[in-house]
């Protein structure tokens, strides 16, 4: 996989919004006037994205390919997200923290493995 880079540890809530307008055209400029943006990505060495504190009503994508990503409550208010994805034979799954890695079999399973490739 080659070298990581070193991960940072934020508090989403301690960056503060951005206070740039938005440039949506209307009729959709006026339905995000109250929109908040916190630019995390900067933080976190992102280029061309960004992490943003999800809210109720909005969604988030993930594409498939690279490291696994989570969702992480920090409210005491239950959550619902819908997941939404085929796993089709041979899709894969890294969790490179957690030495951890899957490849979905011909028969519908998870086949789980080590990093480097040993079955658990």
């Amino acid at each position: 996989m080659g070298d990581r880079q070193q991960l940072v540890a934020i508090a989403a809530g301690e960056v503060l919004p951005s206070a740039k307008a938005s440039n949506n055209p209307e009729p959709y400029a006026s339905q995000t006037t109250k929109r908040e943006k916190s630019r995390i990505g900067g933080f976190s060495g992102l280029k061309n994205s960004g992490a943003r504190p999800p809210v109720p009503s909005k969604c988030a994508g993930f594409l498939a390919g690279g490291e696994a990503h989570h969702l992480v409550n920090h409210t005491d208010k239950e959550v619902v997200f819908l997941k939404i994805g085929n796993q089709a034979t041979g899709d894969e799954v890294n969790y490179p923290n957690n030495d951890l890695q899957a490849v979905m079999g011909q028969e519908g399973r998870w086949q789980f493995g080590h990093n480097d490739g040993t079955p658990y």
